[in-house]
């Protein structure tokens, strides 16, 4: 009797193995979420969105392509949003993305399900949901990437229309269809067109995409194909790096670290920086048994692409040497890393790389196959520690803790607008608001100052029509 209730549990805990991993990806996600809610506009958004004011949508595209860079379709689309109620609607942008990133993961898996033995409809939700935490947990600062709209409308955008983009590229190659082709290319296009706008690494990662899927063509329509996305590529990227506004930067600003003396040396050192940086995400646990899981599932491309083997191989190293340059690209312009924000464009393209890599070992290492039965055997295991590792990874317990923090930090912020209102009815145009008590880690890119003229200080002053606003003592 003893052994029959046991077995049966075990049964139940294998049983229910998956159903656990997904319940708790989408718990992290809803908390990701919840987040959003208790987001705030950052000091820097009051300086975009006074210039919005000033100038208009159009009329500000037009002086920031003049006068900074070319970023023609992220500024649009931060004019865009900062030309409306951006207090009101801030929260629900962080949780716009969140989906639309998920959604494309969906349909990157949906493009790839024909190659794929295994890839059925509950396997591309679970997957892209678990794929959609391992690359939030993966980005160094969620507070500068995703909670913050100059961050997220700049970078992960542009991330969100490169996974699109493969997914074309898959869709493309598996559609016999005599349209796909025109279809492909006007789709293509407009991708690209979002793409080469939103900055300049994803930019880079637009072009180095198809010119690595057209190692895969096979034939003289294929490489047609790659060659017009490619043309669209180069040419909008000749109206980004050409704009007046990069000129006067390179002219004017001594951020431009590619014109100083020591800049070969500092570049040296982007390949030991390159190295930590994939040696760090590679001992990333979860990473690590999701790669496992996948292992398990046999999530790889199907035995008809043998004859490929020697373009995987040639893959893998165009791969490599692309993720060097992504990194140098930092130290040529600022002798630093990229920005935290930036380095979402960088993870994207590793995590997208390990997948590569987790659905062809099959076709360059057959051997792969003795692990995959050992791993199958412990596959329950194997979900019920991707499920742990996900629900108390560091970024993850940060997240529960702000969640606290940042609704304290929301009510202190709806407070500062009240004292500021309250001021203005008072005839008091020269505003002091207190600190806030504590900063989560995850919300909020910039504070204001106790200096009047500090550029925050005074974005936010202009923004609420007073002479100045810091942060001080309340009499």
């Amino acid at each position: 009797m003893f052994i029959l209730k046991k077995n049966f549990l075990h049964k139940i805990i294998q049983k229910y193995s998956y159903i656990f991993l997904v319940l708790s990806s989408l718990s992290v996600l809803l908390v990701m979420t919840g987040l959003a809610f208790f987001t705030f506009p950052s000091a820097d958004d009051f300086c975009f969105s006074n210039l919005v004011k000033d100038k208009g949508v159009l009329g500000y595209l037009s002086y920031h392509y003049n006068n900074w860079n070319g970023r023609y379709a992220s500024v649009f689309l931060l004019s865009s949003f900062f030309s409306y109620d951006f207090i009101k609607y801030y929260p629900f942008l962080a949780i716009a993305v969140l989906i639309v990133t998920f959604l494309s993961f969906c349909i990157l898996l949906y493009s790839i399900k024909k190659f794929s033995s295994s890839l059925n409809k509950i396997n591309i939700f679970s997957n892209s949901l678990i794929i959609t935490i391992i690359y939030f947990v993966l980005l160094p600062n969620l507070s500068q990437t995703l909670y913050w709209a100059s961050g997220s409308l700049t970078f992960l955008v542009g991330n969100i229309f490169n996974i699109l983009l493969l997914s074309l590229i898959f869709i493309y190659f598996n559609s016999k269809k005599y349209y796909s082709f025109i279809l492909g290319v006007i789709i293509g296009i407009i991708l690209i067109t979002v793409i080469v706008g939103s900055n300049e690494l994803s930019m880079f990662v637009c072009i180095y995409l198809i010119i690595l899927s057209s190692v895969f063509s096979k034939s003289y329509k294929d490489v047609t194909f790659f060659s017009f996305l490619l043309l669209a590529a180069f040419v909008l990227f000749f109206v980004v790096i050409f704009a007046p506004g990069n000129a006067i930067r390179i002219n004017n600003l001594d951020e431009i670290y590619l014109i100083k003396p020591n800049v070969y040396f500092s570049a040296s050192l982007f390949v030991v920086w390159s190295i930590l940086r994939f040696l760090f995400w590679v001992t990333n646990a979860t990473l690590l048994v999701y790669i496992l899981s996948l292992l398990c599932e046999n999530f790889s491309l199907s035995r008809s692409l043998k004859k490929i083997k020697n373009k995987i191989f040639l893959s893998y190293i165009i791969i490599i040497v692309g993720f060097l340059l992504l990194n140098l690209s930092g130290f040529l312009l600022q002798g630093l890393p990229l920005p935290e924000r930036a380095e979402s464009v960088i993870t994207l393209y590793f995590l997208i790389s390990i997948f590569f890599f987790v659905f062809t070992i099959k076709l360059v290492s057959p051997s792969i196959n003795k692990i995959k039965i050992i791993l199958r055997k412990n596959k329950y295991i194997i979900n019920y520690l991707l499920a742990a590792l996900i629900i108390v990874h560091p970024n993850n317990f940060d997240l529960y803790k702000d969640i606290y923090h940042g609704y304290r930090f929301y009510l202190e912020n709806k407070k500062r607008i009240d004292i500021i209102f309250n001021e203005k009815k008072k005839n008091n145009l020269d505003i002091v608001v207190p600190s806030l008590s504590k900063l989560p880690r995850h919300l909020v890119a910039a504070e204001i100052t106790t200096n009047a003229e500090d550029i925050r200080n005074r974005c936010m002053a202009n923004f609420y029509g007073v002479n100045s606003i810091v942060l001080g003592k309340l009499k």
